[in-house]
């Protein structure tokens, strides 16, 4: 079999002369129907179409709840401050070039503003604790979020499934196998039997941690209430059930949830059925370079897992996964009104960055753990992340708008705008954004040195 068409190629050509023959035609059609028909159905069908779309279409959250769970919007803040200090607009600059003019160095003239708190530095949304940070602690933990806490981080992403008797609880896997080498799906266990497993048992700090349960819904509802945490509420499954868990949730927690939860999902058709029965929830959806077609995204397709085994079946996965891209980009977002995406860091672009940025919606990134690549989305995109782990972060500065964000170019040094989507990280320019980060960076990029003998440890 040609491994072009298997990678899509062929098949994405195919699309695309489909795209442009249907407009033609549909061009053609609409023109022939209202000139040389008495009765214009093609007119008619667009107008009903549109009407019943406008009908069923969920409208987005009050601005002022989003900007209380995701804090304010940073490229707007920059616009804002920018356009407050120099008196131009940069609204009808291109994204790319706005994004890239807040790495320059303030100017020593304007540094005092910052500092004596003339410039006020709100809260943004940067850091997100990946099933609360599960590296440094068991994942969807209890102890996992208070960690977070601790630990200066303000948000946390939680999973949600069902057990046996119909109890929500936060756990990820369909089995526990990973988690805990015990064989069973999460499906088939009931409640009673599933807060006696030790979760810690196959964590690296598994010591630090022993008897650690799996929490249910409310209790790590409750628990992120009580810290004061953001979090934002995965569902794995397409299972209908959960759009009732989730309402009753926020039936039961009132308005304290609306101004600290985020719903998020693979699969629109539930953050639509939340969203349609209570508009005030704040939607998200999480996507990622063939979902349908592959188990997991690297970037590299010679390494992935396919989901179909035969040519049928992966060719039509193939075509729900372009389909998705399409509905997702040109209609979902606007139709079940979301707020926010979760895109894997492996699958993002310029050209994506740039369309949901002009369109207010907030990003984060999924999973990133490396430091360079934390500093590079966090000061050169300005674009939140999820993670792992809070090592090798900058806990700091993402909290609040850095000053080197905030304050105007300095004309006198700038000299060419740096293409930040389109080049390497340039590892010096981050190295002198946060002082706070020298130790990391030191360990990742050490300075040279003589030559030295090897030595080997015992």
């Amino acid at each position: 079999m040609d491994e072009a068409w298997y990678s899509g190629s062929a098949l994405i050509t195919f699309i695309v002369s489909c795209k442009i023959w249907f407009l033609i035609y549909g061009i053609c059609l609409l023109t022939w129907d209202m000139l040389f028909t008495i009765f214009p159905t093609t007119l008619l069908g667009l107008s009903c179409l549109y009407f019943l779309i406008r009908y069923l279409r969920v409208p987005l959250p009050p601005a002022p709840l989003i900007s209380e769970v995701f804090g304010e919007d940073a490229n707007v803040l920059i616009d804002k401050y920018r356009k407050n200090r120099t008196g131009m607009d940069l609204t009808f600059i291109p994204t790319t070039s706005r994004l890239a003019s807040v790495n320059s160095s303030p100017g020593n003239s304007h540094h005092h503003l910052l500092e004596s708190g003339s410039i006020e530095k709100p809260y943004t949304m940067w850091i997100i604790g990946h099933r609360g940070a599960g590296l440094d602690a068991p994942e969807n933990s209890l102890s996992a979020f208070r960690l977070c806490k601790s630990r200066g981080c303000l948000a946390v992403e939680f999973d949600v499934a069902l057990t046996k008797d119909n109890v929500a609880v936060v756990f990820h896997d369909d089995n526990l196998f990973r988690i805990a080498s015990i064989n069973r799906n999460i499906r088939d266990i009931t409640w009673e039997e599933l807060r006696q497993v030790d979760i810690s048992i196959n964590h690296p700090l598994g010591n630090k941690f022993r008897g650690e349960r799996i929490p249910s819904f409310d209790e790590a509802i409750v628990a992120c209430l009580e810290l004061d945490l953001r979090f934002f509420i995965d569902l794995k499954d397409a299972d209908s059930r959960m759009v009732e868990v989730v309402l009753e949730a926020y039936l039961k927690y009132g308005e304290a949830m609306y101004k600290r939860a985020v719903v998020s999902s693979f699969f629109p058709q539930l953050i639509y059925q939340i969203r349609k029965r209570d508009h005030r929830i704040i939607g998200c959806m999480a996507w990622r370079p063939s979902f349908n077609e592959y188990e997991g995204w690297n970037g590299d397709l010679q390494n992935l897992e396919c989901r179909h085994h035969l040519f049928i079946t992966r060719w039509l996965a193939l075509v729900q996964d372009m389909i998705l891209k399409w509905a997702l980009h040109d209609f979902i977002w606007w139709f079940i009104g979301l707020s926010a995406l979760l895109i894997n860091k492996d699958g993002i672009t310029k050209e994506d960055t740039s369309h949901w940025m002009k369109k207010g919606i907030r990003i984060f990134a999924w999973t990133v753990n490396n430091p360079i690549e934390k500093l590079h989305l966090t000061h050169n995109f300005q674009m939140g992340y999820l993670t792992d782990t809070l090592d090798g972060g900058d806990l700091k500065i993402p909290s609040v708008i850095s000053s080197s964000m905030l304050l105007p170019k300095d004309s006198e040094t700038h000299t060419e705008e740096p293409h930040i989507f389109q080049s390497p990280v340039n590892l010096n320019n981050i190295k002198n954004l946060s002082e706070s980060l020298k130790t990391d960076l030191n360990l990742l990029i050490p300075n040279p040195t003589p030559s030295q003998p090897k030595t080997t440890n015992n």
